[in-house]
């Protein structure tokens, strides 16, 4: 059985760097998510859930807008694009 191969070609270092910036920023906030979740775990507050579902919504949400900038940058044709909209 052949299986489809997919790949996204990166064809410019410029596009390498920004993929792996964006992935960095998504790696980092979970991580750091995950420095804050213990720290909050380690305090005895009054607002603990409040706290926790907060920060883990706001993670998520970084997290997901970092992966969908990454795909972006992956997909958009570099080089045909303008700021102003017209080429």
């Amino acid at each position: 059985m052949n299986l489809p191969e997919y790949s996204l070609p990166i064809t410019s270092e410029y596009m390498r760097t920004t993929v792996r910036r964006w992935l960095m920023l998504g790696v980092v906030a979970l991580a750091l998510a995950g420095v804050f979740a213990g720290m909050l775990a380690n305090t005895k507050s009054a607002y603990f859930y409040t706290a926790l579902v907060a920060h883990v919504d706001l993670s998520v949400l970084v997290w997901f807008l970092a992966f969908a900038c990454m795909l972006m940058a992956m997909l958009v044709p570099w080089g045909k694009v303008s700021v102003l909209g017209s080429a």
